[in-house]
């Protein structure tokens, strides 16, 4: 139940497979929300951003694969932030997650 924070049930589900797509920890990255099917991601450097870019089939396919049709993933949009919007975004994510686990705000 995603009550107040539409898409939030979709987006905990991608944020805990994240990682695991990974040869390396993401560091600088983010799933950020879902527009639709397209799942925006934070990248903060130059690094990252470059990374899920370069990489946007292949990371999609990793995930819808991980996810094993709980959430369908269409696209991907990677998009620039700062190191502090990336630590606002995961800090906000976490809150959302928190409220939604408690019933708070429903």
């Amino acid at each position: 139940m995603s009550g107040p924070f539409p898409g939030i049930d979709r987006l905990i589900r991608v944020a805990r497979v994240w990682p695991r797509i990974f040869a390396e920890e993401p560091d600088g990255t983010l799933p950020l929300s879902f527009e639709g099917d397209r799942l925006v991601v934070l990248c903060a450097g130059d690094g990252p951003l470059a990374l899920v870019r370069e990489n946007r089939e292949r990371i999609v396919r990793l995930l819808n694969r991980l996810l094993d049709g709980e959430v369908i993933v269409g696209d991907l949009d990677p998009v620039a932030a700062t190191r502090t919007e990336l630590f606002l975004a995961r800090e906000l994510l976490a809150l959302k997650s928190w409220l939604v686990d408690f019933n708070i705000g429903i």
